[in-house]
Parts: C-alpha cells; structure tokens; sequence
C-alpha cells in the first residue's frame, strides 16, 4: 500500500484574494485508489489500469471549484432579517 498527501490548486492568488486549493489524502493498494479527506472520510475511489499513474488519477478525482459548489467561497456575512 502507498499513501501521498494531494495538495491541488483550484484557483491561483489574484487581486480578489489568496487562492485556494484542496488537500487530501490517497492511498493506491491493489490496483485501486482511494481518496480521503485529511479528516480521514472517504471522498472518492476509482480503479487504476496497470501503468496509469494512481496520483494523477486521485488529483483527477477531487472536486473542482466550478464542478461542485461546497468548494466555493463563503457568502458575505450578512445578517439575516427578522
């Protein structure tokens, strides 16, 4: 079994703001690789043919900031009206 820590880039540094990315967790054990939050919850896996490369697969398989909201910036902190 291999582990590797995922760091991916999903918005580079611009005037707006600093950027963001998302970490993870992979592990590729028996032709299949897993991918897990750094809290350890599962995200995702995907089978490996022989000769891919498991860690580009896993960097494939994370959420994307336009694919998935839940990746996006907080809303402003507008208080809501009662």
């Amino acid at each position: 079994m291999q582990s590797k820590r995922l760091v991916v880039t999903i918005s580079g540094a611009s005037e707006e703001g600093p950027g963001e990315a998302v970490v993870a967790d992979a592990t590729f054990a028996n032709d299949e690789v897993i991918v897990r939050s750094v809290d350890g919850a599962e995200l995702v896996r995907a089978n490996v043919t022989p000769g891919d490369d498991p860690w580009v697969i896993a960097r494939r398989l994370l959420p994307r900031r336009r694919a998935n909201s839940f990746w996006g910036p907080l809303p402003s902190g507008r208080s809501p009206s009662v």
